[in-house]
């Protein structure tokens, strides 16, 4: 159990765990915070006035406000981090298609437009009165062709840009074992220094620890055994 909550019962939220994985590495959307709760149901509430009261005129709202923005952040950034490897693999397929396109779009571009114009047939039915002379059918067929070169050439010119800008980089590695509680902590300490002007205390039992193990679970994270020492570790070392 939490150090945050024990010995003391909590009331139940209907809401689903944000830590909940709906694939290996991603988690499901986030719930959030609801700021409206009566006060006492979340385990931050009873420190809120003591660790942001002399900072803000409602700490209890405030406190929520801030564990649902650290949380929601936290979890875009590590489902980023997880997702890193599929990304990179799925930009390098993009990548390597634009070059083909690119490659098939050069050959387009110096077809003979008048050489190949009318073999193709018409995919319509036309009146015997409308009957076209074979050399007004490849004339037409011409027409049409030079305009299909002109927008390969417009496209073309587009993915050379795009490619001349951007780079597929290298392949991303997972920098951390527990992306989650790293960016959950950096971003607690974020907002702790953005409400207090100060920096958040480095310590493993001090109140910032204990805020922090509070507002994880709170939002309904991992309650999995050693959570509480992972996140006063990263408290310290951040």
């Amino acid at each position: 159990m939490s150090r945050a909550t024990k010995g003391r019962p909590r009331a139940k939220l209907p809401r689903r765990p944000i830590h909940a994985e709906i694939a290996p590495g991603l988690f499901e959307p986030i719930c959030v915070i609801d700021f409206d709760a009566p006060v006492g149901i979340y385990a931050i509430d009873a420190m809120a006035h003591e660790l942001l009261g002399p900072f803000l005129a409602d700490p209890v709202r405030e406190a929520r406000m801030i564990i649902d923005i650290a949380g929601r952040s936290a979890h875009r950034w590590a489902t980023h981090d997880l997702d890193a490897g599929a990304a990179y693999a799925a930009a390098s397929v993009f990548d390597a298609n634009l070059q083909l396109l690119l490659d098939r779009a050069g050959v387009l571009m110096r077809t003979d437009a008048d050489r190949i114009a009318g073999i193709f047939d018409d995919d319509f039915e036309i009146d015997d009165d409308d009957l076209e002379s074979p050399a007004e059918r490849a004339d037409e067929q011409a027409r049409a062709i030079e305009d299909v070169i002109k927008e390969v050439a417009l496209l073309r010119a587009k993915v050379e840009a795009f490619r001349k800008k951007y780079r597929v980089g290298r392949k991303p590695s997972l920098g951390n074992s527990k992306p989650l509680e790293h960016h959950f902590v950096l971003m607690m300490k974020q907002m702790w220094r953005a409400t207090t002007k100060t920096n958040a205390p480095k310590s493993k039992d001090g109140r910032f620890a204990r805020f922090v193990i509070a507002a994880w679970s709170d939002l309904e994270f991992d309650a999995r055994e050693g959570i509480d020492d992972t996140l006063a570790s990263y408290c310290e070392t951040l």
